[in-house]
């Protein structure tokens, strides 16, 4: 007895590559999701080694270095007065040593507040920056407060479509920008901000964050302690006073304070 020969109907082969494609187009989402998830990580961790590079140079200089504006990877301008407009401030990644692309192969935005390149040693820079107010403001989606710098990548894309590549806040030159904490469809950079406090607490141990003086003559009252010539040096540490003269005698009589 002969056997009927079967296949797949025509239906039954529709069916079939409807389901393939199906699974593929799930498959090409899953795998663009964690591409660019792979991106996203690389790109976060490119923009902590240049932070800490940052740090580094500011050790070493005493000083944070102005923005690269021409793209031969220098600092352009002097101390104190950096020379950049917003769309054109990158990482000066030679000046610094470090890689300036992110992972979809942007350069790093990189702004800074002027005061903050004018030091000319670290002491300097722990005894003073504590009282300084930076004119950079960060805003996420609750907050505002005020930074030292910024590194900042475009992201994968132009997220809001202005035609920069960076988006929202970060792309209209003021003094303020945007975190990355509200990555969305209309924004997509990535931040890594370098605030004052963070800055002390990496690099500026007590010492460092204290001034010395030196007595040529007469008396100094400090912490209840009078010093002379003869004790050569006192460390003040940030918001310390002196009064002059001896610690026994009343501030109205000591000829200042």
């Amino acid at each position: 007895m002969k056997r009927k020969a079967t296949g797949f109907t025509f239906l039954e082969l529709a069916l079939i590559l409807v389901v393939i494609g199906i699974l593929m187009g799930f498959g090409v989402g899953i795998l663009g999701s964690l591409i660019k998830n792979s991106k996203f990580r690389k790109t976060d961790s490119i923009l902590e080694q240049a932070r800490e590079t940052l740090v580094g140079y500011l050790m070493t200089n005493g000083r944070l270095p102005c923005p690269d504006a021409d793209g031969d990877g220098q600092e352009d301008g002097s101390a104190g007065t950096c020379s950049c407009s917003w769309s054109n401030c990158f990482l000066p990644e030679v000046t610094v040593g470090v890689r300036a692309r992110d992972a979809y192969g942007h350069k790093l935005y990189y702004k800074v507040d002027d005061i903050f390149t004018t030091f000319t040693a670290l002491r300097g820079f722990c005894v003073h920056a504590s009282y300084i107010t930076p004119n950079i403001s960060v805003t996420d989606s609750s907050s505002e407060y005020a930074i030292a710098a910024i590194l900042i990548s475009p992201g994968f894309r132009d997220a809001d479509g202005d035609g920069n590549k960076l988006d929202g806040e970060n792309a209209d030159g003021s003094p303020f920008v945007q975190e990355s904490v509200s990555v969305s469809n209309n924004y997509d950079d990535l931040t890594k901000e370098i605030s004052v406090d963070w800055l002390l607490a990496r690099i500026c141990d007590t010492n460092l964050r204290r001034i010395k003086i030196q007595i040529s003559n007469g008396y100094l009252c400090y912490h209840g302690k009078t010093y002379s010539s003869s004790d050569n040096n006192i460390f003040l540490s940030s918001g310390d006073t002196v009064q002059e003269y001896s610690c026994n005698c009343e501030m109205g009589d000591c000829g200042g304070g």
